[in-house]
């Protein structure tokens, strides 16, 4: 909105105005085709409806297919008039919060999803009507933003719990290998001991056998 009326140096006891906008929210792409050749031309990146999106490709919520959103320049004293159309195709309610901006008489224009409002339903609109009583930095934000931050980063989520569950998946496996090996030496070298005793103790008879019998002869003759 740079060549909206309501662009303009503030004065003075002049006449407030009506600073309409229209806000199309919906889920976009970063690096879209609208962006050409943005990723090796950085003047690609400044076209319309392009949202470069740090040289990386993913899902967004745009205002206007902007991030940020666009603009709102106005005076003190003026009436702020924002239409916002919900086209989200995943079928989300949304809404428009306002930080910043005093609802002095209009507290379910502030945008607080299921507190002040509803939310916005899927392919429908709502009027936003606000009058700027006082000078001070405005912003505004969707409430459901933050679940498409967190839809934009969902394949790094998934790649790091598949790392992990992999990882722990490995040690659980070296370490039952372990166990396993450790127990078969120590069933071995039991085994082995057992042995040697068996055949220690079959020895020891024979030969107290053998003794036996040859002192027995002995005394015979």
């Amino acid at each position: 909105y740079r060549d909206h009326a309501c662009v303009r140096s503030c004065k003075e006891d002049e006449k407030p105005m009506t600073c309409r906008y229209y806000f199309l929210v919906e889920h976009y792409t970063t690096l879209s085709a609208a962006c050409y050749d943005c990723q090796k031309n950085r003047t690609d990146c400044l076209l319309p409806q392009c949202v470069p999106g740090a040289g990386l490709q993913r899902p967004v919520l745009t205002v206007n297919r902007m991030v940020p959103g666009p603009a709102i320049h106005v005076c003190l004293g003026d009436t702020i008039e924002v239409v916002v159309d919900n086209l989200m195709e995943l079928g989300e309610g949304t809404t428009i919060h306002w930080h910043g901006l005093r609802q002095k008489g209009t507290p379910y224009m502030d945008g607080t999803s299921m507190v002040t409002q509803c939310p916005i339903p899927k392919w429908s609109k709502m009027k936003y009507r606000q009058h700027l009583f006082k000078l001070e930095y405005v912003f505004y934000l969707t409430p459901y933003m933050s679940i498409d931050f967190m839809l934009s980063v969902t394949n790094q989520v998934v790649v790091v719990v598949v790392v992990v569950v992999v990882v722990v998946v490995v040690v659980i496996v070296v370490v039952v290998v372990v166990v396993v090996v450790v127990v078969v030496v120590v069933v071995v070298v039991i085994v082995v001991v057992v042995v040697v005793v068996v055949v220690v103790v079959v020895v020891v008879v024979v030969v107290v056998v053998v003794v036996v019998v040859v002192v027995i002869v002995e005394e015979k003759e």
